[in-house]
């Protein structure tokens, strides 16, 4: 059995990010940027109008311009004398030789074709944005490593790229094992039946994270069908997650079936209370993760080891690092030699330590937010004392 820094350093030695792939930038958000991205061309393309008014040719000396074309955002503009004007529109291209855009507020419109304004009022070369202000052809826009939010990606529209190489998203299957299991939609629920929170509790947690379970199967326990599930779904998934018979009970055949499959073992058993008897192990580069059945044990082991290993796999750094470290709001006893991870609030910058502790209880995750840790070493946490926290 090894500690919870032990767990997350092996996997933090094993993991690393999946091959990349291009993909549609509408489809990439939450995505991590695999390779730098440079503007491949000017942006903006050409020197345009930054406001409805007047394009002209400035001069201190002249006050009123005579009006001689209209130009809208995508029409291409003839070019302007001296002492014209050309009505222009945000957007729309600036004529050759014309360098200020005067705006319309400020002007005085005499016999539909002359344009009068106080000189005192414009610069020279106001309101015109000019070509490749924004990013110059070549310029780096995004650093490789850049978590794409929407911003990036008005960002990248902008420049013309519609797709980018970013790290792929691992595809996961899901088993679900137990005799007792009746889906939620089930009508009846059958006495000794329980419902099947885990399979919601991975697939919420999973598309929380952008990621979808793209193969699911619940078992009973019983060991040939279990293992043939395991087996196909090893064979076409980068991650297996199992809840349910990794203990040691007489019907846990998980551990057994994956040694079966020449699984190796990363590690077996955390010194942890929820989720003590959790499994990771691997085959042919496939990431398997054996979780207990109760369900705090499952939402536990989801947000301080699966979620990490996901985000590690998809290009995230740091990704197994505590989400923040708060102080406790109140005194808190435990065991000591094994770590305590608890169902928690954070509130005025303080971290709550719920009721309701049990690894069957899920009434406090309506109110939780976080898991705080207690390190195995401590037996006695004082009030405001700092402690690691993990956010759902």
């Amino acid at each position: 059995m090894i500690s919870v820094g032990e767990a997350k350093k092996i996997l933090c030695n094993f993991l690393k990010p999946l091959p990349s792939s291009a993909t549609h930038i509408l489809r990439c958000l939450g995505s991590v940027l695999a390779e730098d991205v440079c503007s491949p061309h000017d942006v903006p393309f050409f020197d345009n109008s930054a406001m409805d008014g007047y394009a002209l040719r400035y001069s201190p000396d002249i006050t009123t311009y005579k009006i001689t074309q209209h130009i809208q955002a995508g029409c291409i503009p003839e070019k302007l004398n001296e002492g014209e004007a050309a009505r222009i529109f945000t957007g729309a291209p600036i004529p050759e030789f014309a360098d200020t855009v005067v705006p319309q507020e400020i002007v005085t419109i005499k016999d539909n074709c002359l344009v009068e304004f106080s000189t005192d009022a414009v610069k020279p070369g106001a309101n015109v944005r000019k070509k490749g202000e924004q990013c110059k052809k070549g310029q780096l826009m995004l650093k490789a490593g850049t978590i794409l939010q929407p911003p990036h990606v008005a960002l990248l529209a902008s420049a013309g790229i519609a797709h980018i190489q970013v790290y792929s998203k691992p595809s996961v299957a899901l088993i679900v094992s137990g005799n007792e299991l009746v889906e939620p939609e089930s009508e009846i629920l059958p006495q000794g039946y329980i419902y099947n929170s885990n399979h919601y509790t991975v697939k919420a947690f999973l598309q929380n994270l952008g990621l979808e379970v793209q193969a699911y199967k619940q078992v009973c326990d019983e060991k040939n069908l279990l293992r043939e599930c395991i087996e196909n779904f090893l064979s076409d998934h980068d991650v297996l997650i199992l809840t349910g018979g990794i203990s040691v009970g007489e019907y846990d055949y998980v551990y057994e079936i994956l040694q079966e499959l020449n699984v190796h073992t990363l590690f077996h058993k955390i010194k942890q209370k929820p989720g003590k008897p959790m499994y990771c192990g691997y085959r042919d580069n496939k990431l398997i993760f054996a979780l207990p059945g109760n369900p705090a044990s499952v939402l536990t082991c989801l947000a301080v080891y699966v979620k990490p290993s996901m985000l590690t796999m998809m290009g995230y750094k740091n990704t197994f690092c505590p989400n923040a470290h708060v102080p406790i709001a109140q005194e808190f006893k435990k065991k000591a030699g094994i770590s305590q991870f608890l169902k928690a609030k954070i509130k005025d910058s303080m971290v709550y330590i719920l009721g309701g502790q049990d690894s069957f209880n899920l009434m406090p995750f309506a109110e939780a937010d976080a898991i705080a840790e207690i390190p195995e070493e401590l037996s006695f946490v004082e009030e405001k004392t700092i402690i690691s926290v993990y956010y759902l």
